[in-house]
């Protein structure tokens, strides 16, 4: 199978709870458009080989989730207290994996990404997740 890049209708099909966000009075929004062309920028054909549809439609639907869903944005909250006193606060990583993390898609694409690359953190196996030293979680 050749590596393919999908249209934003096959992503949608893979990703449905994005529809509402993104399909405005019968047609996709600019800025889906534009999220989808970004996913394929930054994904290398050569590395994704046969794998690049699954790329493709995890990572744009991660972005769309960042983008269009508010609630999934939100980043590691941190808290302190000191008596009746507390204050609590979003705190702001660099992209990377941190920032996949964030949604189901990220998750989906980030262990994608460990499988290009030789490792799996589940097991293709069994229904436990192991970890890449034997241990299971």
């Amino acid at each position: 199978m050749a590596a393919t890049w999908l249209t934003p209708t096959a992503i949608l099909e893979l990703a449905p709870e994005l529809e509402p966000l993104v399909i405005v009075g019968g047609s996709p929004t600019a800025a889906w458009l534009e999220i989808v062309e970004l996913a394929k920028t930054l994904l290398t054909p050569a590395t994704w080989g046969t794998s690049l549809s699954q790329g493709h439609w995890t990572l744009t639907a991660h972005l769309a989730t960042l983008q269009f869903d508010a609630s999934a944005a939100m980043g590691a909250v941190t808290s302190r207290r000191v008596d009746k006193i507390q204050e609590s606060y979003a705190v702001n990583t660099a992209p990377g994996e941190q920032d996949l993390a964030l949604t189901k898609y990220g998750r989906i694409h980030l262990e994608l990404r460990r499988r290009l690359s030789g490792v799996s953190y589940f097991s293709a196996t069994s229904r436990d997740r192991g970890l890449p030293d034997g241990r299971v979680l």
